[in-house]
């Protein structure tokens, strides 16, 4: 018997001895990647034999027992190559990796008399009018005499050198330990502007710079942006197309406001492809062109006053209404302490005379409106649930709707309807140093949550299935579509380009609305407990999945795939199983407490 026993163990291990051909496989960066770092960045893949080492560009890299490997490595600015290099006793193989890493700000050389073509306000071309602020600047050889020309406007205005300022990295900033990037100051850059006189018109009129030297020597440039000043004698008004618009803070900058369609806005200057809309005497927002449509000159400035706000209570829901003459944007605050949602009508009036509560319902302890400026009307609703569990804004015709949903009847899985997103797919997603796909861990890990929720009596939904997917609007519409009382979306985590992978990993997990913040806690605080990973963190974040406001929603990254002993793990059915039932501890967790407030 115990012959038997060896032979067969001996057959087991025999394909592990393999004779194979030595290989190597980079996994990331990419061939012609472009690479945003600064000094230094990471590099992870595979060889075929574990006992191999890797060296790239003659630095060694890390080994794991599967033969993936990790490392980081200096680079420099433009075409750059990753040497690497394979080696066992007997065997060696070198592959050569070409990336271009990108070229960050630095001080133009004293030796000459130059303008930077890298550096230029404005980048873009810009639609003003009278009273707007032309914001100007430009990069060039540091400790001259500077200033701009724009014809017809003003001739040869005097700009001023900043202070030297570092470049600013968003990825070690977020996901690093917040280091400031070891890039050199940055000296040479020339700044000015000035406020547009009121009559003034003008289309795409170049924005002329001069750098002048000491010894009578200059250098002149033309901003790649064109002003146009518009000098209308109607406002410009326009009208979204789109079902949702997602209104920004500046050109292509931060979300502000999410808009539906039919909204019209008062347009009052553009940048690049963004236009300028006026809320308010004190606020803007920009939206894209290509989710507007201009509507006839002569159209007044959208605008409503407001005589009533409702209430109706429902089994599920409370629904208010405030009755307007057209769809104007709007904005709604959640608020935890007190338990509060705030809706700001931009372009709306009070004439309230009466809000009327519908009497049977629990969930509205009080609402009460204001009107803190000129052109924005703001109801405060204070709720009875410390908790909140979604809400649902929309325009039926020209009145704003907004469904508040109830707490769930029953603190309890059973009585719970969960949808799980598995992130990514049809796309890969991150891949892992062996080649696993984040697409195909997401599901793996899924379907694991999914059985384990539905042992416990909830009702679940995917977002895919297999290697199909679904765009992120479609995935969130599905979770409203089941009614949902949680989103919960999967996904495994890489960092970004110059992050030191061996200080910055383990698990992590990521909310947006006030509402999801308790659940974000929770499941983080039991993926600590059961992964004992690395305690990556929590993150308010911007999310599309996250912004949902009709449910809580959290996405979740428990593990780094980029990362060899963190792949290695998921990879395991126990990792799969410890995940799952964190992810299900933080969910009964948060429903415990939901349930005490």
């Amino acid at each position: 018997m115990p012959s038997i026993i060896s032979l067969i163990f001996f057959v087991i291990l025999l394909p592990l001895k393999t004779n194979a051909q030595l290989t190597v496989d980079v996994v990331y960066p990419r061939e012609e990647q472009i690479v945003s770092a600064s000094d230094s960045t990471f590099i992870f893949g595979a060889a075929n034999n574990p006992a191999a080492r890797v060296f790239v560009n003659g630095l060694p890299m890390r080994m794991y027992s599967n033969g993936a490997f990790m490392g980081m490595v200096p680079i420099s600015t433009g075409d750059f190559l990753f040497k690497c290099i394979a080696q066992t006793e007997s065997d060696s193989v070198e592959v050569i990796i070409n990336v271009v890493v990108a070229p960050y700000l630095t001080t133009t050389r004293n030796d000459t008399i130059a303008i930077d073509s890298t550096f230029f306000l404005p980048g873009q071309n810009i639609e003003l009018r009278a009273g707007d602020y032309l914001e100007i600047a430009f990069k060039g050889t540091p400790g001259l005499t500077a200033s701009f020309s724009i014809p017809g406007l003003i001739e040869d205005a005097e700009m001023v050198e900043a202070p030297p300022r570092k470049e600013f990295y968003w990825g070690e900033s977020v996901f690093g330990v917040g280091k400031i990037t070891p890039t050199p100051d940055v000296a040479g850059i020339y700044c000015g502007g000035l406020f547009i006189k009121q009559d003034t018109e003008m289309d795409t009129v170049e924005i002329e710079f001069e750098l002048l030297g000491a010894n009578g020597i200059s250098a002149t440039a033309i901003a790649p942006g064109r002003l146009t000043v518009r000098n209308d004698s109607s406002p410009r008004i326009v009208e979204l197309t789109e079902e949702i618009t997602v209104a920004r803070t500046g050109s292509g900058l931060g979300y502000q406001m999410f808009l539906p369609e039919g909204v019209k806005l008062w347009v009052t200057g553009k940048k690049g492809t963004y236009y300028r809309a006026q809320l308010n005497s004190l606020e803007d927002i920009w939206v894209p062109e290509s989710n507007l449509k201009f509507l006839p000159a002569g159209t007044p400035i959208p605008s409503s006053t407001i005589e009533l706000v409702r209430s109706r209570n429902f089994d599920r829901k409370v629904r208010i209404t405030f009755h307007l003459r057209e769809r104007l944007p709007f904005k709604i605050a959640q608020l935890n302490d007190p338990s509060a949602l705030i809706v700001s009508i931009y372009g709306a009036t009070s004439n309230t005379d009466w809000i009327r509560y519908d009497f049977e319902d629990p969930l509205l302890r009080e609402m009460s409106w204001s009107q803190p400026v000129n052109g924005v009307y703001e109801v405060k609703i204070l709720l009875d649930q410390k908790q909140q569990w979604g809400y649902n804004p929309y325009y039926d015709g020209t009145n704003l709707e907004l469904e508040i949903k109830k707490p769930p009847k029953k603190f309890s899985l059973k009585y719970m309807t969960i949808c799980i997103d598995p992130g990514h797919g049809p796309d890969n997603g991150a891949i892992g140093p062996t080649r696993l796909k984040e697409k195909d861990a997401n599901m793996q890990l899924s379907l694991t949550l999914k059985e384990k929720l539905e042992k416990k009596g909830a009702k679940v939904f995917l977002t895919r299935k297999d290697h199909h997917g679904a765009a992120l609007a479609v995935r969130t519409k599905l979770a409203a579509f089941v009614q949902a009382d949680v989103l919960l979306s999967i996904h495994h985590n890489a960092l970004p380009d110059g992050v030191n992978p061996f200080a910055n990993k383990g698990s992590s997990t990521y909310y947006y609305h006030p509402q999801s913040h308790a659940l974000a806690v929770a499941i983080q605080k039991r993926l600590q407990t059961k992964l004992k990973l690395t305690n990556f963190g929590l993150y308010y974040d911007n999310l599309s999945i996250c912004r949902i406001p009709q449910m809580p929603a959290v996405l979740i990254e428990p593990a780094f795939i980029m990362h060899p002993d963190e792949e290695m793990q998921i990879r395991t059915r126990k990792y799969k199983k410890n995940a799952a039932d964190a992810i299900v501890k933080g969910l009964e967790d948060f429903l415990k407490k939901a349930k005490k407030n």
